[in-house]
């Protein structure tokens, strides 16, 4: 009964086997492999609120700081989307909740100048990273700086009823034809 309170196992032909080290050892291994996963959950979390907060500086979309709060990213991301905020309830569904994710990272890259398609990449581990990162963190791509610099902007049409006051873009074929000049008459002379 004693040898059972202390943990140890006794065998007739091996002698007595002290179990106690070898559960501190699992303890231990257990501790370190929770420690490790927290560790990468962490770094998977940041980067994906700094993408986000990428994304959303991209987009011109306001409070990007949202990325950083668990619930309040979700706001953010059907801001970036422009979606109404009470797909949010949506969010929350199951099965549901799997489409709505689809339709608004499908707005979230069309907004961000990538094709939707790239939604199907967001689907496989690891890649999903890899694909945010390249939406998040590369120059071009974005509407707000898809206008190209080498054509200039298309003129506005002036308003009904204004003149418009913006010169033709090419000048006439032909100049246009004056009157000759004509000599001033020259009076009479004067009798005296």
């Amino acid at each position: 009964m004693l040898s059972l309170l202390a943990q140890t196992y006794e065998y007739d032909y091996y002698g007595t086997v002290d179990v106690s080290g070898d559960a501190a050892a699992a303890t231990g291994l257990i501790g370190s492999i929770v420690a490790v996963q927290f560790i990468i959950w962490i770094i998977l979390y940041v980067y994906a609120a700094l993408c986000l907060q990428f994304i959303a500086k991209k987009t011109n979309t306001p409070n990007g700081w949202m990325a950083w709060i668990p619930i309040a990213n979700l706001i953010l991301i059907l801001q970036i989307a422009q979606l109404p905020l009470w797909y949010i309830v949506l969010m929350f569904i199951p099965l549901v909740n799997i489409v709505i994710i689809f339709i608004v990272w499908i707005k979230i890259l069309e907004a961000c100048g990538r094709p939707g398609w790239w939604v199907i990449l967001l689907i496989l581990p690891i890649v999903n990273f890899i694909i945010m990162g390249v939406v998040a963190f590369s120059k071009d791509g974005s509407k707000a700086s898809a206008s190209p610099a080498s054509s200039p902007p298309a003129p506005t049409p002036p308003a009904s009823g204004t003149p418009s006051t913006t010169p033709p873009a090419t000048p006439p074929a032909t100049p246009p034809k004056t009157p000759p000049a004509t000599p001033p008459a020259t009076p009479p002379p004067a009798s005296q």
